[in-house]
């Protein structure tokens, strides 16, 4: 029940074009969630969209390869924040954990 409301919310979050804070108060008021877990959830499904949209273009614009930016938030953050992945790579990992900072870049073919 509570995947189904989630789902529906996040639908209409990606239909309507929401900002994370109000697909968070959406998630709120759902019943489903405190506060803090609502957010969690808006920032890491934002975060998986962006990602995912960014790596699609990249792929599109002839791009193969993108650049990881991790920080050090744990060790898997740590140990992905620069390098290098083929974009499938990147599209099969588009975040490591909730509330991931993970983001990409395109290389460019002659680095």
């Amino acid at each position: 029940t509570t995947r189904d409301r989630v789902r529906s919310i996040l639908d209409d979050a990606i239909e309507e074009g929401w900002s994370p804070d109000r697909l968070a108060t959406a998630l709120e008021e759902s019943g489903a969630f405190a506060e803090s877990r609502a957010m969690t959830i808006a920032r890491t499904e934002v975060a998986v969209a962006q990602n995912a949209g960014a790596l699609e273009t990249y792929g599109e614009a002839g791009f193969s390869r993108v650049y990881v930016y991790d920080g050090d938030d744990d060790a898997e953050c740590a140990a992905a924040n620069g390098q290098i992945w083929t974009v499938a790579e990147a599209a099969a990992a588009p975040t490591a954990h909730p509330n991931c900072t993970r983001a990409f870049s395109p290389v460019p073919e002659e680095d």
